[in-house]
């Protein structure tokens, strides 16, 4: 479980974990972790999957799915069958809330020369000056 104890309601979340663990009577580990994304940029990330979704949609791309059907990208696709199988051979991370920044660069940059390479398309990583250009 990931708490942020600097906030109130993520104090006591974690304190109502490790009470739950001594009224068990069983053994728990604590990790600080460094570089997590916060929350805003786990919504760039999401965002970064939605545009990259709409991006193969709309040049036509389509993915083969179950019996060879063809469906529409996602963003839960692009997720799970782009980004995280190279999560996976690049950093044998599983979950993307136990990545840092400078993993995500290294996958975005990955996915972003795929996309220049095979539909000559270009995206970018979402970012609060990039959607203020777009207002």
């Amino acid at each position: 479980m990931y708490y942020e104890p600097w906030t109130e309601v993520g104090r006591k979340a974690a304190n109502k974990r490790l009470d739950f663990f001594a009224n068990i009577k069983k053994p728990c580990d604590i990790e600080a972790h460094n570089f997590i994304r916060s929350s805003k940029q786990n919504r760039a990330l999401h965002k970064f999957f939605k545009q990259v979704s709409d991006l193969l949609n709309n040049a036509g791309a389509t993915m083969e799915g179950v019996s060879g059907m063809e469906i529409p990208y996602t963003e839960i696709i692009i997720k799970e069958v782009w980004w995280r199988p190279i999560q996976l051979l690049m950093f044998d991370i599983k979950s993307t809330t136990k990545i840092n920044t400078n993993q995500i660069n290294q996958i975005f940059d990955v996915i972003s020369l795929q996309l220049e390479t095979k539909i000559g398309e270009h995206v970018e990583f979402p970012s609060i000056n990039l959607l203020m250009e777009k207002v």
